[in-house]
């Protein structure tokens, strides 16, 4: 018994559709299709990499102090000695940037 291109089978019609697709397969729509997988994976790879680099930005910000301890010792015996000097036209100048920038 021929099962095959019978009218209303089911298996039949997916039979036709597979072939069909199996005679494009040397078409430029079918390059173009495998050409666009290639591109997806390789779009999927740069995210992936972004998203290590990410992940190591994230861990190094965590695994540092949020105080720099040698930086605060070292302004605390400026200070104590009376040799820290604070430049005022400086630090106006860092604010008036600070509001522009918002």
């Amino acid at each position: 018994m021929k099962v095959q291109n019978q009218p209303g089978n089911p298996t039949s019609a997916a039979h036709t559709r597979s072939a069909g697709k199996a005679d494009k397969a040397g078409t430029p729509e079918a390059s173009r299709k495998a050409g666009d997988a290639v591109i997806a994976g390789s779009a999927k790879t740069d995210i992936s990499g972004k998203a290590k680099e990410m992940n190591l930005a994230k861990k190094v910000a965590t695994e540092a102090p949020d105080v720099r301890e040698d930086k605060v010792a070292h302004i605390k015996s400026l200070i104590a000695q009376g040799k820290y000097e604070v430049d005022p036209d400086a630090i106006a100048e860092k604010m008036v940037e600070e509001h522009r920038d918002l």
